[in-house]
C-alpha cells in the first residue's frame, strides 16, 4: 500500500512540475516576444503537450503566442487556423465579464492574428473584420504599439488592392501612435505612397525623414529596408550615385538572403543604366538561378522587365520575346489573385452595413470589369502566342539565310535588313498594343480599373501612351531619345514628340491619338521638323534622315 501511495506522490509531483515548467516557458516566450521572437519560438517549442500541462487560459494563450511568434519570424501561417477558436474563446469570456486585462490583451492578439492568417489565405473581408475589432480593442486599453501595428497592416491591405489615398490617409494618422524606429517605417510606406502617385518632392521629403529616424534608433533591419527604398527612388530621379550609396548601405548592415534577389535585380538595373554589359550578364545569371524559388510575382516581373532591357541591348530577339511572355504570364496570376477582391468595399461595407441591393449592384459592376480585365489579358496572352509564333518562322527564315550567305562576303548589308525588319515588326506590335489601351482609357475614362490596365500593358499606372512608347522604342533603339534631344534642340516639345514617333511604323492617325493631337496638326508639325532639320528631298523620309544620322552617332 505504501509503495502505491509514493508511485501515487511521485506521479502528482512530476505532473505538478511539468505544470509549473509550462507555465514558466510559455511567460518567457512572451517576455521576449518583442525584442526577440526567434528565441519566444524556441521557449514555445519546448513545452511539451501544452494542452495536457496548461490550464485552459494558459492554453489559448499559447495557442495566440505560437502563431504570433510565427508571424513574426516570417513563417508560413496559412494553417494556423486553431487561431480561429482562441479569437471565438477570449470573445465569450468577454461577453461574460470574466476577462482580465492581461485576458483583454490576448484578445487583442487573437483578432489580429486571425487576421493575419485571413490576410494569408486571401480572404481579404474577414481580414479586415478582425483587424478592425484588433484595432478598437488596442485602442480600449491604450497599447499605442498595436493601434499602429494593426492600423499598418490595414494600410499594406489598401496598398496592395492599390487604394493609395485610403492607405496614405493611414499611415499618415499612425505616425502619431509610436517611437521614433515605428515613425521611420511610417515614413518610408507614406514616401512609397508618394512615388506610386509620382510626386517626387513628397517622395524625398518622407525618405529623408524616414532615413533620420531610423539612423537615430540604429535598428539594422529598419534601416537596411530604408535605405533599400531611398536607392529606389534616388535611381529613378537620375542621381546614381547617391542610389549606389544607398543600395551598398542597405546590404553591408543586413545582409538578409531573402533581400539577396532584390539586391541582385538592384544592381543589375544600374549596371545598364551605366551600360555595364559585363556585370549586367553576372547578375542576370545569379537571377536565373534562383527565378524558379522566387514566389514573390513583383519581384518576378521585375526581374523579367529587367531581363527584356539587357537582351533588348544585346539584340536578342528570341530571349526578349520569352520574358515579355513570361512577364505576361506572371501578371495574369497576380490579377486572378486580387482582381476578385475590392478591399475600399469591403471596409465600406464592415463600417457602413451597405444594403443588400446596393452591394448586389457594385458586385455587377465589378464582374463587368474583370470581365474587361480577363478580355484584355486573353487578347495579350494570344498576341503573346502570334509573336511566338512568328518569331520561330522568322528563326527558321534568318537559318536559311545564314547558310546562303555564308558563301557570299558582299551580302552582309541585306542581311542586316532582314534583322532589321524583324525588329520593325516586333516594334509595331508592341506599339500596337500601346494604341488600343490608349483608345480604351480615352473610352473608358470612369473605369476604377484603368490603373490595373495601364499598369499591365505600360509597366506602371502613371505612364502616358507616349512614355510607354518611348520605352518600346528605346529599346529597340537604344538612347535614341537623348540623340534627338541633344542633336535638334530647336525642336519644340511637341515636334520633339512627333520626330520620335515618326521613326515607327505607325499612322499619322495613331501618332496624332498617343500625342492628343488632329492628324491635320501632325502633318503640319511634320512640315516644321522637316523646314528646321533642313531635310529637302521630299523623297527622304523623317525616320530615315534620323535614323541614318543615328546610326553614325552610335
Amino acid at each position: 500500500m505504501r509503495k502505491v501511495l509514493y508511485i501515487l506522490s511521485f506521479i502528482l509531483l512530476l505532473s505538478c512540475s511539468r505544470h509549473n515548467d509550462a507555465e514558466r516557458l510559455l511567460s518567457q516566450a512572451q517576455a521576449v516576444m518583442e525584442t526577440s521572437p526567434d528565441s519566444a519560438a524556441m521557449y514555445l517549442d519546448s513545452i511539451l503537450m501544452p494542452e495536457k500541462f496548461l490550464k485552459k487560459d494558459g492554453y489559448m494563450e499559447y495557442l495566440v503566442t505560437n502563431v504570433q511568434a510565427k508571424y513574426k519570424n516570417y513563417d508560413d501561417i496559412k494553417d494556423d487556423t486553431n487561431i480561429f477558436e482562441t479569437r471565438k474563446y477570449f470573445d465569450k469570456k468577454a461577453q461574460s465579464s470574466k476577462l482580465t486585462a492581461h485576458s483583454r490583451k490576448y484578445q487583442m492578439y487573437a483578432h489580429l492574428y486571425s487576421a493575419c492568417v485571413y490576410d494569408e489565405r486571401g480572404e481579404y473581408e474577414n481580414a479586415m473584420k478582425d483587424y478592425k475589432t484588433a484595432f478598437t480593442l488596442a485602442e480600449e486599453i491604450q497599447d499605442s504599439l498595436y493601434m499602429w501595428r494593426v492600423s499598418q497592416n490595414i494600410g499594406d491591405l489598401f496598398y496592395n488592392q492599390l487604394y493609395f489615398n485610403e492607405a496614405l490617409g493611414i499611415y499618415k494618422n499612425s505616425v502619431t501612435w509610436t517611437s521614433n524606429k515605428h515613425k521611420a517605417l511610417c515614413y518610408a510606406d507614406i514616401a512609397c505612397i508618394y512615388h506610386m502617385k509620382g510626386m517626387s518632392d513628397s517622395v524625398f521629403y518622407y525618405i529623408r525623414q524616414a532615413i533620420d529616424l531610423a539612423e537615430q534608433d540604429n535598428d539594422k533591419m529598419v534601416l537596411s529596408q530604408i535605405y533599400q527604398n531611398a536607392h529606389v527612388y534616388y535611381r529613378e530621379n537620375n542621381e546614381s550615385k547617391l542610389a549606389k550609396k544607398y543600395l551598398k548601405m542597405s546590404y553591408e548592415i543586413h545582409t538578409d538572403t531573402l533581400l539577396e534577389n532584390k539586391y541582385n535585380l538592384n544592381l543589375l538595373t544600374l549596371c545598364l543604366d551605366d551600360m555595364d554589359m559585363v556585370s549586367a550578364n553576372m547578375y542576370i545569371n545569379k537571377l536565373k538561378d534562383k527565378y524558379d524559388v522566387i514566389e514573390d510575382r513583383t519581384v518576378k516581373i521585375s526581374i523579367c522587365s529587367e531581363f527584356v532591357k539587357y537582351y533588348s541591348m544585346m539584340n536578342m530577339c528570341d530571349s526578349v520575346i520569352y520574358y515579355q511572355n513570361e512577364m505576361a504570364l506572371t501578371s495574369q496570376k497576380i490579377y486572378e489573385q486580387y482582381m476578385y477582391q475590392n478591399i475600399y468595399e469591403i471596409q465600406q461595407k464592415y463600417d457602413n452595413e451597405l444594403q443588400r441591393n446596393v452591394y448586389q449592384t457594385r458586385l455587377n459592376k465589378r464582374l463587368l470589369l474583370i470581365i474587361c480585365i480577363l478580355i484584355v489579358l486573353l487578347f495579350v496572352t494570344i498576341l503573346s502566342f502570334i509573336i511566338i509564333t512568328k518569331s520561330k518562322r522568322r528563326e527558321k527564315v534568318l537559318s536559311k539565310q545564314v547558310d546562303d550567305l555564308s558563301n557570299i562576303s558582299n551580302d552582309y548589308d541585306k542581311f542586316k535588313h532582314e534583322v532589321k525588319e524583324s525588329f520593325d515588326n516586333s516594334l509595331k506590335e508592341r506599339l500596337n498594343i500601346i494604341r488600343k489601351v490608349n483608345i480604351f482609357e480615352r473610352n473608358n475614362k470612369s473605369s476604377k480599373n484603368i490603373k490595373e490596365i495601364k499598369e499591365y500593358a505600360y509597366g506602371s499606372p502613371y505612364k502616358t501612351a507616349f512614355e510607354a512608347s518611348v520605352d518600346v522604342i528605346e529599346s529597340s533603339f537604344n538612347k535614341i531619345t537623348t540623340f534627338i534631344k541633344e542633336s535638334y534642340p530647336e525642336l519644340n516639345e511637341t515636334e520633339y514628340k512627333i520626330c520620335i514617333l515618326s521613326i515607327t511604323p505607325l499612322s499619322t492617325d495613331d501618332i496624332a491619338n498617343i500625342v492628343e493631337l488632329g492628324s491635320d496638326s501632325v502633318r503640319k508639325s511634320r512640315s516644321n521638323i522637316r523646314k528646321k532639320l533642313h531635310i529637302e528631298e521630299k523623297k527622304t523620309s523623317i525616320s530615315g534622315y534620323i535614323l541614318e544620322k543615328y546610326y553614325h552617332w552610335l
